[in-house]
């Protein structure tokens, strides 16, 4: 269903698909696929009704987007 995790995982994967081509490395992939993961958090509400009434993003996707940017942060050194 639209606005669900799934959503995010076709935006991250359409995204990266994308930059393919002219990204210099795969951190810059990684780099990609999280803020492709965050924008399309941010618009779930949008994309189905009973989250944008309950004023909250879809879970399932926030959590693929903190899985993302947990491993992007560990890449780049930060500790937790």
């Amino acid at each position: 269903m639209e606005g669900t995790i799934l959503t995010v995982i076709k935006e991250v994967a359409i995204a990266t698909e994308a930059a393919l081509g002219s990204a210099k490395d795969a951190y810059e992939i990684f780099e990609v696929a999280v803020r492709a993961a965050d924008e399309a958090v941010k618009r779930t509400p949008e994309l189905l009704p009973v989250l944008k009434q309950a004023g909250v993003v879809d879970s399932g996707g926030k959590g693929l987007f903190f899985i993302l940017e947990g491993r992007l942060r560990h890449i780049q050194g930060e500790v937790a």
